[in-house]
């Protein structure tokens, strides 16, 4: 996503915002997928550890920044509304709630 981004800047800003929101459903499936679905942590260690990676991690701290609250309409951008809001704990409630969705289904 790094290298792609380097190029994507001379892209139209169409492209750009397809961009941003695939690296944000990119951290979308990690939370569900990976930290939210472990069991190695609390609730709340969770949430802090999900703020950290935001953060951290500038390619999704600044497609977060650049995704404007309009283009967070769809079901699957409920968590980063919730972000973008910094109601960190509310789309920790979404992710942790997919994960039970996602395990009843693959029963």
């Amino acid at each position: 996503m790094e290298c792609t981004s380097k190029h994507i800047r001379y892209e139209s800003a169409k492209i750009k915002v397809a961009f941003d929101k695939y690296i944000l459903m990119h951290f979308n499936v990690s939370m569900v997928r990976d930290l939210y679905s472990r069991n190695d942590q609390n609730f709340f260690q969770k949430v802090r550890k999900m703020k950290q990676i935001l953060i951290s991690n500038k390619i999704f701290y600044e497609a977060l920044k650049r995704t404007r609250w309009k283009e967070c309409t769809s079901v699957r951008m409920v968590p980063i509304l919730c972000m973008k809001c910094k109601c960190y704990f509310m789309a920790a409630l979404i992710y942790k709630l997919r994960v039970i969705q996602n395990k009843k289904r693959e029963k």
